[in-house]
C-alpha cells in the first residue's frame, strides 16, 4: 500500500517534486491499494506542471515521480465586436483554472468564402486585439486559443459581420426647406458600397412629441435613438432598384404602403426626425442594417383648410373694396 500525492506547479522552475517539494502545491492525497487510478485534478489550480508521487513508507525516489506538462484544457471566453472593417477581440480566463497559459492566438477570416487570407496575432496577456483589413458587410469568423509549452487548449470561435461602410454624402436631403400639411418630400440618393449592393433604403419617422401609439416591426431594428420611444416607426422600405443615380422623389406620410410597411399621414404644427438606413441581404439570408449618423429635421406646418381659405378670401373682397372706394374718394375730391 502506497500514498498517491498529486501536486501542482505554476510556473518551470524547481521541476524535482522530491528534491524541491516546498514549491510544488499538492491537490491530491489519498492512501490507494492499486497501481491504477483516475483523479479529475482540473479545478486543482493554474497549473503548468503536473506530477504524481507514490510515497511509501520508506519515502520518495525519483523513479516513482512522474512530472508532465499540463495543457490548457479549456478554450478562452471570447467576445466579437465588429466595425466597418475591422473585428475587435476580448477574452476571459474560465471559472475554473485552466492550466498556466504563455500566449493566446487569435486569428480571423472570411467566412463564407474559399479565400486563404487571414488575420492572426500572438499575444501574451489578456489584453484586447483588433484585426483589421476586411471588407465591409462581410461574414467572419474570429477564433481564440490559449497556449503553453506543454500543449494548447481547445478553439473558441465566433461568427458576425462588419458592417455596412456608408457615406454619410449618400443620405436623403429635403425637397424643400418649408413644409406644411401631412406630407413632405425628400430626395432618396442612389448609395454605392465597395463591394456589395444595397438591397433596400429603410425610413424611419420619430414625431418630436406626441402620445400615439403604434405597433412597430421587428424584421428590421430601429436606430438607437428610437429606443423605448413609442412614437418611432418605420414609415417605409424602398428596394434599391427604384432608386438610379438621378435619384427618387419620396413623399413622407402619403398614405401608402411601401413593402409592407405603412407610410402614414403626418400632423400638422410637428417636428419630425427621419432616419434612413441601407440594407444588405448577405448569402445565408441574414439583413445588415447600417443608419446614417444625422436624421433629417422637418417641421410642418398647418396647411390651409377650407375656413383658412374663406378667411383669405373674405379679406382679399374687403380689400378690394377697401381700394376701389380709395379711388373713388380721391376722383371725386379733384
Amino acid at each position: 500500500m502506497f500514498w498517491v500525492n498529486i501536486l501542482t506547479k505554476p510556473d518551470a522552475g524547481n521541476v524535482n517534486p522530491v528534491d524541491d517539494k516546498s514549491y510544488w502545491n499538492s491537490v491530491y492525497y489519498e492512501r490507494r491499494f492499486l497501481d491504477e487510478w483516475n483523479v479529475d485534478i482540473r479545478p486543482a489550480s493554474y497549473s503548468l506542471y503536473v506530477a504524481v508521487v507514490r510515497e511509501f513508507s520508506g519515502g520518495l525516489t525519483l523513479s516513482e515521480v512522474e512530472v508532465f506538462g499540463y495543457a490548457p484544457y479549456d478554450g478562452p471566453s471570447l467576445s466579437v465586436e465588429f466595425n466597418t472593417n475591422c473585428a475587435h477581440l476580448t477574452i476571459q480566463d474560465p471559472t475554473q483554472p485552466n492550466g498556466i497559459v504563455i500566449e493566446y492566438q487569435y486569428t480571423c477570416y472570411y467566412a463564407n468564402t474559399e479565400e486563404g487570407n487571414y488575420q492572426s496575432i500572438l499575444v501574451t496577456d489578456k489584453q484586447p486585439v483588433s484585426l483589421c483589413e476586411f471588407r465591409s458587410a462581410e461574414k467572419v469568423t474570429c477564433s481564440a486559443k490559449a497556449i503553453n509549452s506543454a500543449g494548447e487548449s481547445p478553439v473558441t470561435s465566433q461568427t458576425g459581420y462588419t458592417r455596412i461602410a456608408v457615406r454619410q454624402s449618400d443620405k436623403a436631403e429635403l425637397k424643400h426647406s418649408k413644409n406644411k400639411g401631412k406630407t413632405f418630400r425628400i430626395t432618396v440618393h442612389q448609395v454605392t458600397l465597395g463591394n456589395k449592393r444595397p438591397d433596400s433604403y429603410v425610413f424611419v419617422v420619430q414625431k418630436e412629441t406626441s402620445t400615439s401609439k403604434r405597433k412597430k416591426r421587428s424584421s428590421v431594428h430601429l436606430p438607437p435613438e428610437c429606443d423605448l420611444d413609442p412614437d418611432c416607426y418605420i414609415t417605409a422600405e424602398i428596394d434599391s432598384s427604384l432608386v438610379d443615380s438621378d435619384g427618387y422623389d419620396f413623399r413622407v406620410g402619403d398614405g401608402k404602403t411601401y413593402q409592407d410597411y405603412y407610410n402614414a399621414p403626418l400632423e400638422p404644427n410637428q417636428d419630425y426626425k427621419i432616419y434612413q438606413a441601407v440594407t444588405v441581404k448577405m448569402e445565408d439570408g441574414f439583413v445588415l442594417v447600417e443608419y446614417y449618423d444625422d436624421p433629417i429635421t422637418v417641421h410642418l406646418d398647418a396647411a390651409c383648410g377650407l375656413s383658412c381659405i374663406v378667411a383669405i378670401a373674405v379679406s382679399a373682397f374687403v380689400l378690394f373694396i377697401g381700394v376701389v372706394l380709395l379711388v373713388v374718394l380721391i376722383k371725386r375730391r379733384r
